[in-house]
């Protein structure tokens, strides 16, 4: 089983995690706070407005994952600091039921149409909320997509979030 020094010791993970504080630091001031986490849900509440019990679900599941992940009220946590908690996060007992929760509620919420599959309409959504231009989006899209069907599923979604924080490769 892997620790945190072996995901503090893989560039690849550490980059990824530092791309994903870059995403979240908002005000670019080099550091983020639990709110700053929390604002993509906030923009994407404004978007989705017909399902206020999914967003709710999804608010709280990200309360639960930045709680456990140590950014709780008043935490700010600079570039080097947020890398350390992840890597404590991730070896932990919780990370996959948080994650995978996390990643149920996410995806509850975009998929409109209720048919347990995300098409490129309903990804994109997501992802200008959360800051991704256009290309960056459709290339993740492509990449999740493994079956080529035009749309991913729950499956294909589960398996790349849990890879992209816990994944060694």
């Amino acid at each position: 089983m892997a620790t945190g020094a072996d995901y503090l010791g893989n560039a690849a993970w550490v980059k990824r995690m530092e791309q994903l504080f870059d995403s979240y630091d908002l005000d670019k001031n080099g550091q983020i706070t639990k709110d700053e986490f929390h604002t993509s849900i906030n923009k994407l509440s404004q978007k989705v407005t017909d399902r206020p019990e999914l967003i709710e679900k999804l608010r709280k599941s990200t309360v639960e994952l930045t709680d456990a992940l140590g950014l709780g009220d008043g935490v700010k946590a600079d570039r080097k600091k947020f890398v350390e908690l992840l890597a404590a996060f991730v070896v932990g007992e919780k990370a996959k039921t948080l994650i995978e929760k996390h990643n149920v509620a996410l995806f509850d919420v975009v998929d409109g149409n209720n048919d347990g599959n995300l098409t490129w309409d309903e990804y994109k959504s997501v992802m200008e909320v959360s800051g991704f231009d256009e290309a960056t989006a459709k290339a993740a899209f492509d990449t999740l997509d493994k079956n080529k069907n035009g749309k991913i599923d729950r499956k294909e979604l589960a398996s790349a979030d849990l890879k992209f924080w816990t994944g060694l490769d």
